[in-house]
C-alpha cells in the first residue's frame, strides 16, 4: 500500500497514471507552468508552478493521488481544490524525493469532479511546488478544466493577461478605499472598494473577452452594476465569511465571445454594501484604455490623456517612446530612480495651435535640476523625432532623449547594439556620430556605425566579438568601424540609387552599393563601454550634408513639432500665477475631472518635483512643488537628488496646412482627376483639414496642342489637297483660360 510522503514508481493495480507536462492538452493553467527534462522522474519529464500559479482540470472516479519531487526549495503551504473543498499539503522535504506521493483522496463519490492545484508561497526561501503525474481510477478520464466564476484565480490562464486595480487605465469616480493588508492575498498587493452608493470605475478595452477578479467575502454586494456598450448585466461579489486566503483573487464575473472591437465597461454600487476590484483579464493581444484616452495626437482635446514609455538610468535623463502605444507596465505612482515604464500626459491647454500637456506622475525622482538643465529640459528642447529603441536589452544606457548611447559590456568581448524607431525606403538622407568615451580598462573605443534592416535580429546580451560575427548574427547590414574617439563619422543614405557613403570629419571615406526595396533603419553596436552621440538633425551638423541630401529626421515630414519643458511653480507660496497651481490643483480640465485630484495626478507620492522657476531669495536654489501637499511650495539646491524629480511639459505645435476648395455657382468643389461637390455650405475646420486639396498646382495651366486634319468632314475623311478651303468648328469652353492660337 502507498504511503504519503514515500516514493512510488508506478501506479498500483486499479490506478491509471497520467504525467504532468507543459503541453499537455489535459490541463488549464493559469499564469506560467515550467518544465524541463529529467531522469528518474515519471515520464522523465518535471513540471513546476511559481508563487501563486496553479492548474485546474477535471477527472472521472473516485480517487486522485498527486506525485511531485519534494526538495528544500519547494512550497510547504500548496493547495488543492476538489469540488470546492479545500487541502493542503507541502512539496518541501530537505532531501530530494524522486516520485513521492504527496497527497491522495481516496474516498470521492464516483462521477466527475473539478480540481484546482495552487502554488503555495513559505517558506519565503522556497521557489516552486514541482509536478510529476497524476494517478486516478484505471477506468478514469481526465480532461482540462476552464477557470469560470467563483474559482479563485491568482494568474492570467494562457490566452489572457492582467491589468492591476491601481492601473492608470481604469478611472474612479466616486469614494474608493484602498485595502494593502494580507499584502500577498491580494493581486499586486491591494484592492479597491467602496460602499457608497453611485460611486463606480470605468475602462475600455481592445478584445473578445473580459474577466473581473475581487474578494467573495461577507460585506460585499449581490448586486453589482456592469453595463458593457450600453447593455446593463449584474454579478455577485457576495461571500459567506468574512476574507481569508481561500477568498480573495476570486473571478468574480466573465463575459466572452465579444467582437474583436473596443468596448466600453462601467462597474457600478448600486447598494451600501461592498464592490471591490483587484485585477481585470482581457485578451492576451487585447489592451486596456482609460475612457478618456485616445492613441493619436491630433485627437487630443483639453482633458483627454495620450499614454508614453520613459526609461532613464539613475541622475540621467533618458528617452521617450512609444506616443499613443501600450509599451509596458506603468511607471510607479510614487516614482522610481530607474523607470522604464508607460504613464499618461494630460491635455491641460489648446491654445494657437499648440496642445499643452503634463504627465500625470513625476516619472523619475533622483534626479538634479542641473541634470535637467544641462539637458535642455528646464525650459524647453525640441524632443527628436528619431531615437533609439528597445533593442539590445539592458546591456546599454541610453540617455540626453535617447540620442547618447553606451554598452555595458566593459570586461567581455560582445557588441551589444540598438535601431532607431523608424526607417526610410527612399529619399536621401544624412546623419552624424561620433563616440566620445570608453572604459579606461580598455585600450580604446569599439563602435559600428551605420545602417540594418528591420528583420535584423537584435540580441539582448551581444551580437558576436567582431565585425565577421556581428554581419553573420544580422540579416542585412551595411557599417563603418570607428575606434577613435571623438571622429564626426557621417552617414549619406541614397535610396534613390541605392548607395551609402561614410565620411570621417567631413572627408568622404567608403562607398558602397545597398539591397534595393529594403526598409533601412540606423544604428549603433559597441562594446568596452564606448559611449557615442548621434544627430539626425535635431541641432546643426559639424560637417554639412553631400548636395541633395536631407537631415534624417525630416523623413518624418507629417510628425509635429514637440517642446519638452518643466512647469512654472510660482515665486512664492501665495503666487498662484504658474502652471503648477494653474493646472494641477485647480482645473477641472473641462468638467473631466476634479481639480486636484490626487488619483489623477498622483501628486502625493513623497517626492517633490522640479520647476522652471527660480528662488526669489537664493540664485542657487528652484522651487519644488507636490510632494505630501497640494500646496507645498519650497525651494531646493539645483544640484540635489534627494525627494526631488521629474515632471515634464510638453508642448506640441503642429506644422501649418494649406487646405483649399473652388467656389462655383455657391458649391465648394475639390479636384482630382474629376471634379468633386463637398458642400453647399461654407466647409467647417474639420472638412478642410479632411477634404480640401492640399495643393492647388492640379489645377495649373499647362499648353495643350491638337491637331485637326484639313478634310471634307465626311466619315471617309478624304483629304481636300492643296488650294481648297479649309472650315471646322473647334469647342475651346473646355479650357479654363486661352491666352493666344497659334494655327499652322
Amino acid at each position: 500500500m502507498a504511503t504519503v510522503g514515500k516514493p512510488l514508481t508506478s501506479p498500483e493495480s486499479g490506478w491509471r497514471r497520467i504525467e504532468i507536462t507543459t503541453d499537455s492538452n489535459n490541463f488549464t493553467i493559469s499564469g506560467v507552468m515550467g518544465g524541463w527534462e529529467e531522469s528518474g522522474t515519471s515520464g522523465g519529464h518535471i513540471s513546476s508552478l511559481s508563487r501563486g500559479n496553479s492548474i485546474k482540470f477535471k477527472f472521472t472516479g473516485t480517487r486522485l493521488r498527486l506525485i511531485t519531487k519534494p526538495f528544500n526549495n519547494r512550497f510547504n503551504n500548496n493547495t488543492i481544490i476538489i469540488d470546492g473543498v479545500h487541502y493542503t499539503f507541502s512539496d518541501y522535504t530537505t532531501t530530494s524525493i524522486q516520485q513521492c506521493l504527496t497527497f491522495e483522496k481516496l474516498d470521492l463519490e464516483n462521477g466527475e469532479h473539478t480540481c484546482i492545484i495552487k502554488a503555495g508561497d513559505t517558506p519565503s526561501s522556497a521557489t516552486s511546488l514541482t509536478l510529476d503525474a497524476i494517478d486516478i481510477d484505471e477506468n478514469g478520464a481526465i480532461m482540462a478544466a476552464p477557470f469560470s466564476v467563483g474559482d479563485k484565480l491568482q494568474q492570467p490562464e494562457i490566452g489572457w493577461k492582467r491589468y492591476d486595480d491601481t492601473d492608470p487605465a481604469i478611472k474612479y469616480e466616486g469614494s474608493w478605499d484602498t485595502y494593502t493588508e494580507n499584502l500577498f492575498a491580494y493581486y499586486g498587493g491591494s484592492l479597491k472598494a467602496s460602499n457608497t452608493l453611485g460611486s463606480k470605475f470605468s475602462f475600455t478595452f481592445k478584445g473578445t473577452k473580459i474577466r473581473l477578479i475581487d474578494s467573495k467575502v461577507l460585506n460585499r454586494s449581490q448586486q453589482v452594476k456592469i453595463t458593457i456598450d450600453g447593455v446593463i448585466e449584474n454579478y455577485s461579489e457576495k461571500g459567506t465569511v468574512a476574507t481569508n486566503e481561500n477568498n480573495v483573487q476570486i473571478l468574480v464575473f466573465e463575459k466572452t465571445n465579444l467582437n474583436d472591437e473596443i468596448h466600453n465597461i462601467t462597474i457600478e454600487a448600486t447598494d451600501t454594501d461592498y464592490v471591490g476590484i483587484d485585477a481585470i483579464d482581457i485578451d492576451s493581444n487585447g489592451r486596456l484604455f482609460h475612457p478618456d484616452e485616445v492613441t493619436y495626437i491630433k485627437d487630443l482635446d483639453v482633458g483627454k490623456r495620450i499614454r508614453c514609455h520613459y526609461q532613464a538610468n539613475s541622475g540621467q535623463v533618458g528617452v521617450f517612446s512609444g506616443l499613443g502605444q501600450e509599451t509596458s507596465d506603468s511607471i510607479p505612482v510614487e516614482s522610481t530612480a530607474t523607470p522604464n515604464g508607460d504613464f499618461y500626459f494630460l491635455m491641460v491647454e489648446d491654445w494657437n495651435g499648440q496642445k499643452k500637456l503634463i504627465a500625470d506622475r513625476n516619472i523619475q525622482h533622483s534626479v538634479s535640476w542641473d541634470s535637467l538643465n544641462n539637458t535642455g529640459v528646464v525650459n524647453g528642447n525640441t524632443l527628436p523625432k528619431i531615437v533609439f529603441g528597445e533593442d539590445g536589452g539592458a546591456n546599454k544606457q541610453i540617455k540626453s532623449l535617447g540620442l547618447t548611447l553606451k554598452d555595458s559590456n566593459v570586461t567581455t568581448g560582445g557588441y551589444v547594439a540598438t535601431r532607431v524607431n523608424m526607417g526610410v525606403t527612399k529619399g536621401k538622407w544624412y546623419y552624424e556620430a561620433v563616440a566620445t568615451s570608453y572604459d579606461t580598462r580598455q585600450s580604446g573605443a569599439r563602435t559600428f556605425i551605420g545602417i540594418m534592416d528591420r528583420e535584423s535580429v537584435i540580441s539582448n546580451s551581444q551580437n558576436g566579438d567582431n565585425v565577421n560575427q556581428f554581419l553573420a548574427s544580422v540579416n542585412k547590414c551595411h557599417l563603418l568601424i570607428n575606434n577613435t574617439l571623438n571622429n564626426i563619422v557621417g552617414v549619406a543614405v541614397n535610396l534613390d540609387d541605392n548607395k551609402i557613403s561614410f565620411y570621417v570629419n567631413g572627408v568622404l571615406s567608403e562607398e558602397k552599393n545597398i539591397e534595393a526595396g529594403v526598409e533601412w533603419y540606423p544604428f549603433y553596436a559597441s562594446k568596452w563601454g564606448t559611449e557615442a552621440t548621434y544627430n539626425f538633425g535635431a541641432s546643426p551638423f559639424r560637417y554639412a550634408p553631400p548636395k541633395e541630401f536631407s537631415p534624417y529626421e525630416e523623413s518624418l515630414t507629417e510628425n509635429p513639432q514637440i517642446l519638452m519643458r518643466l512647469l512654472s511653480g510660482g515665486i512664492s507660496s501665495s503666487d498662484n500665477d504658474n502652471e503648477w497651481d494653474k493646472y494641477i490643483a485647480n482645473s477641472n480640465l473641462n468638467d473631466t475631472i476634479t481639480a486636484g485630484d490626487n488619483n489623477v495626478w498622483n501628486w502625493n507620492g513623497g517626492v517633490n518635483i522640479w520647476t522652471t522657476t527660480s528662488s526669489p531669495t537664493n540664485s542657487a536654489q528652484r522651487v519644488i512643488r507636490g510632494r505630501s501637499s497640494l500646496t507645498y511650495w519650497g525651494a531646493g539646491t539645483s544640484s540635489s537628488i534627494a525627494n526631488v524629480g521629474f515632471r515634464p511639459v510638453i508642448v506640441i505645435t503642429f506644422p501649418l496646412q494649406y487646405k483649399s476648395f473652388i467656389k462655383l455657382k455657391n458649391e465648394y468643389k475639390k479636384y482630382n482627376s474629376d471634379w468633386q461637390t463637398i458642400s453647399t455650405t461654407s466647409p467647417s475646420k474639420d472638412t478642410f483639414i479632411k477634404e480640401g486639396m492640399p495643393d492647388l498646382s492640379i489645377l495649373d495651366r499647362h499648353p495643350t496642342t491638337f491637331t485637326i486634319p484639313i478634310d471634307d468632314n465626311t466619315p471617309s475623311g478624304q483629304s481636300l489637297g492643296n488650294g481648297k478651303l479649309f472650315k471646322e468648328k473647334i469647342n475651346l469652353k473646355k479650357f479654363i483660360e486661352i491666352n493666344s492660337i497659334n494655327v499652322k
